[in-house]
């Protein structure tokens, strides 16, 4: 089964800021730290904990991207009975109808 996610809306990019820190530190991805570590590829190191040292902010090819979400629409993949449904999302009021895949 697979999922296929559809999501519009207003997005802010955020890359630096205690929001953006808060948000690696608490509940984000742990994959930029194969990516963000300040000493490079190859580069002779003292001590193995010395390449275990990631600074995240600044860091050019990963964001916090905040979305405000007017309308969700969700495919599910299942062989051949495929369910598919929207959320429209207006100020308080929000509507959940299944649609025709």
């Amino acid at each position: 089964m697979r999922l296929q996610l559809r999501v519009t809306g207003n997005a802010a990019i955020i890359k630096a800021g205690e929001e953006f820190k808060q948000n690696w530190k608490d509940q984000g991805s742990k994959s930029p730290h194969s990516y963000t570590s300040v000493v490079a590829p190859g580069a002779e190191i003292e001590s193995p904990e010395e390449a275990y040292f990631w600074h995240l902010e600044n860091t050019p090819n990963f964001c916090l991207i905040k979305i405000k979400a007017i309308r969700m629409e969700f495919l599910q993949l299942d062989g051949v009975k495929h369910i598919r449904a929207e959320k429209i999302i207006r100020e308080k009021n929000e509507t959940i109808r299944w649609i025709a895949p």
